[in-house]
């Protein structure tokens, strides 16, 4: 059941068709200004040129005529952006993860960890079941335990995974819908680091993705070494497993921040909060909903805390001390 690769080869194939029509609409919606301020650019030249020195105005033409065509044909003269610039930055990233760990990508990864996870764990279910009898609860109970600790490190890493590489799809989805806005800002001197920015964006997620893979390449592999194929699962494995889950969620983060800092983008490392308030979200409504708040609350309220106990007085004597000292220091 390949949940995590089926899934976002829709996103990316909505994105990409979404990503390329939204292009069109705003290439045809900012044609009026962007030719009156083309018009008012080359008066601002001829200005320049003519009152210039002579010797340089050939070359101002050409570079001027040069930077004309060239945003003309990924604009308004030819489907160039369409054709070449969204497929290779929304493809770029799963191409170059593909070449560097020599898989299918990061999903198709994740799919096969999770398929021979669930089968392991069905079979040490299933076997352990025939083993114990009726009557034996308390073994029941700790089968029963390791299966859903394993099952609930699975979960987690195929949401922060879905999560992570379908928001970096949208994002990119994003910025090439507004792409041929900023191509036209490369025209003009005060508005081109806005056009450097979109850039260096683009090449941020397309690292990203690339950086995820390889992340993730050195978390299945160890998690491959780690997990038996025959089956035999105990809580030691189980909890290794639960462990890499929760240090891939940090690693996550520490991508995005990564890839943010090198290409000068905005990277998507803040998202990260937001997918852990989800979580925490989730979490706290289900704890809402079967009581386990207020019991735990109540539970924490009603039992003495030794800890804290011995803390404070430890304080108040220590505080206690000092007072005596400096009023012994004063007589």
């Amino acid at each position: 059941m390949n949940i995590v690769s089926e899934f976002l080869e829709k996103v990316t194939t909505i994105v990409e068709s979404t990503a390329a029509t939204n292009a069109a609409k705003v290439a045809q919606a900012i044609s009026p200004t962007f030719f009156a301020a083309i018009a008012l650019y080359v008066i601002y030249l001829i200005y320049e040129i003519t009152y210039a020195q002579r010797d340089i105005l050939m070359n101002e033409v050409t570079k001027n005529i040069g930077a004309f065509a060239l945003v003309g044909a990924f604009t308004y003269s030819a489907p160039y952006y369409s054709q070449f610039v969204i497929p290779f930055v929304m493809h770029a990233g799963s191409d170059l993860s593909a070449a560097v760990t020599g898989g299918s990508g990061t999903a198709t990864s994740v799919d096969n960890l999770w398929n021979a996870l669930s089968t392991n764990l069905n079979n040490f279910l299933d076997t352990s079941m025939s083993i114990y009898g009726k009557f034996q609860i308390a073994e029941k109970m700790g089968v029963y335990l390791v299966w859903g600790i394993g099952y609930i490190g699975g979960m987690l890493l195929i949401y922060y995974t879905t999560v992570f590489l379908t928001l970096s799809t949208f994002m990119v989805g994003i910025l090439l819908s507004a792409g041929i806005l900023f191509i036209c800002f490369a025209l003009f001197s005060s508005t081109r680091n806005m056009f450097t920015a979109w850039v260096g964006s683009c090449l941020n997620y397309i690292l990203l993705n690339l950086f995820y893979s390889i992340s993730f390449s050195f978390l299945i592999s160890f998690v491959e070494s780690v997990v038996p194929v025959n089956g035999d699962i105990k809580l030691s494995i189980v909890v290794y497993f639960f462990l890499i889950t929760i240090i891939s969620i940090f690693l996550i983060e520490q991508v995005g921040t990564l890839c943010s800092t090198l290409t000068g983008g905005v990277g998507i490392n803040g998202l990260t909060s937001a997918a852990n308030g989800f979580g925490g979200k989730v979490a706290s409504g289900f704890m809402r909903a079967s009581g386990l708040r207020s019991f735990t609350n109540g539970f924490a309220s009603k039992m003495p805390n030794p800890f804290f106990n011995a803390g404070s007085r430890s304080a108040s004597a220590l505080v206690q001390g000092l007072n005596r000292g400096s009023k012994l220091k004063a007589g």
